[in-house]
């Protein structure tokens, strides 16, 4: 941290005691890893509810100057324990900012979520015409739905099950020394995938006794960069804890 005070557990350089200088062609492989399992599965500013209420047909003729009432509810980043709670809160946080001012304890539903415990899905119900709700590219992915706009009062039921960590299956772990390779659609120095665990274990901890050895980007070096990101490419975001990353070097075998 003296050489690096913005390292965090997802994104961090190691300075080493010494400079390494690897005469003959070399590779590296990841033979150990331990780091937290305490990412934040949602992320601040990537979840949200707009509630739009629009003017009765009627009414449009002596208020035309007026807009139609819109609402954002941003949903707070954090670590969510499990889909039910997660859309538990949701609903308690929609009821707190979408009470009218008639209904100061948000008693009156206007929008609420249903989760089904035994399918893992859920269904949204608007109780309200000339009402619009849209969510969020994020929360449609998570709640389940092939769409992310719905109009006036009814029912509407996801399409496939909640995830909250759809895009937290795995790890990719990066780092500097590595030779770049073909990830997806770009190069990038990609030493090991490794799966993520359940939210039980409050450790992702992984020894490899026969590590995947790729070769280095270069031989003189005194530094290490390790990042760990998402399925999505988004940098892990942990609340705590750090990640310990053992190296194996070992000369390169020609065949």
């Amino acid at each position: 941290m003296e050489y690096y005070p913005d390292n965090s557990a997802s994104h961090y350089f190691t300075k080493l005691p010494q400079t390494i200088d690897l005469e003959r062609e070399f590779e590296v492989g990841l033979s150990e890893i331990q780091l937290p399992n305490s990412y934040l599965n949602v992320a601040k500013g990537d979840f949200w509810i707009e509630y739009t209420t629009h003017l009765p047909s009627e009414n449009e003729v002596r208020a035309k100057a007026r807009s139609p009432e819109k609402k954002r509810v941003e949903i707070p980043g954090g670590l969510y324990d499990s889909s039910e709670y997660f859309v538990w809160f949701l609903n308690t946080v929609c009821q707190k900012s979408l009470h009218r001012a008639s209904d100061p304890l948000g008693k009156e539903k206007r929008l609420w979520i249903e989760y089904e415990r035994a399918s893992k899905s859920t269904h949204i119900k608007l109780y309200e015409e000339n009402t619009t709700i849209r969510l969020s590219p994020a929360l449609q992915r998570v709640l389940g739905f092939s769409r992310n706009t719905f109009l006036g009062k009814g029912d509407y039921y996801s399409t496939t099950n909640v995830d909250l960590n759809e895009n937290f299956k795995s790890a990719y772990i990066y780092c500097d020394l590595v030779s770049p390779r073909p990830v997806g659609d770009v190069m990038a120095p990609l030493l090991r995938i490794v799966p993520m665990t359940d939210k039980t274990q409050d450790v992702v901890h992984y020894i490899f006794e026969k590590p995947h050895y790729i070769p280095l980007s270069r031989s003189n070096f005194n530094s290490v960069e390790i990042l760990l990101t998402t399925d999505t490419g988004k940098e892990f975001s942990f609340s705590s804890g750090s990640t310990i990353v053992t190296l194996h070097f070992r000369r390169r075998t020609h065949f």
